[in-house]
């Protein structure tokens, strides 16, 4: 029970995160129009941003979609995101994106050495001590398990099957950290 709260409170506190960073992305004169231009390498800012198997990239990239489709206009960004997922994705469409993504996984591989180096990358920007870290990350886990798969987050097939291996990148990582949290702990 733990862990899927601690998830849920990582969500909301990325959702926030993506609603600010959009919010400062889109107050400055032309903001909109920048985020959707295409630029050299054939992609705008909005799919560049969903090209990365990070989940605040992802949910940024969220924010800036809806903003661009007008859906929800009037409401505060936070509004619209947690509008946007507040119910769960057709498990139909979950289901077809995992088939995807395993469909690819079985020919490819998962990217494995990729998927640590953004695991730390992430780590480093956490709390210092083992057992903020061990949970944090676990909730990393959890939530990467659900948004690798989700259809809202607009991801492609590489992001994904990063997303996909991070999963086991960030629940090895929290297991390495296991016994150090014990440690820190305090007796009840």
């Amino acid at each position: 029970m733990m862990a899927a709260s601690q998830r849920d409170a990582l969500f909301t506190r990325l959702l926030r995160s993506a609603s600010l960073r959009a919010n400062e992305i889109l107050s400055v004169p032309g903001g909109a129009a920048r985020v959707e231009a295409i630029a050299d390498d054939g992609y705008s800012e909005i799919e560049r941003l969903a090209r990365s198997p990070l989940a605040d990239d992802q949910l940024l990239a969220v924010a800036l979609r809806l903003n661009a489709s007008g859906r929800g206009a009037g409401q505060p960004i936070i509004a619209r995101l947690a509008q946007y997922f507040h119910f769960p994705a057709p498990s139909i469409k979950v289901e077809a994106m995992r088939r995807s993504i395993w469909s690819e996984q079985e020919s490819a591989g998962l990217p494995l050495a990729a998927a640590r180096r953004e695991v730390a990358r992430v780590e480093s920007r956490m709390s210092s001590t083992a057992r903020e870290r061990y949970l944090e990350l676990r909730a990393h886990a959890s939530l990467y398990s659900d948004l690798w798969c989700d259809p809202r987050t607009g991801a492609g097939v590489e992001a994904r099957r990063l997303m996909l291996a991070m999963v086991t990148a960030f629940s090895a990582r929290s297991n390495a950290l296991r016994g150090a949290a014990r440690v820190c702990e305090p007796a009840l």
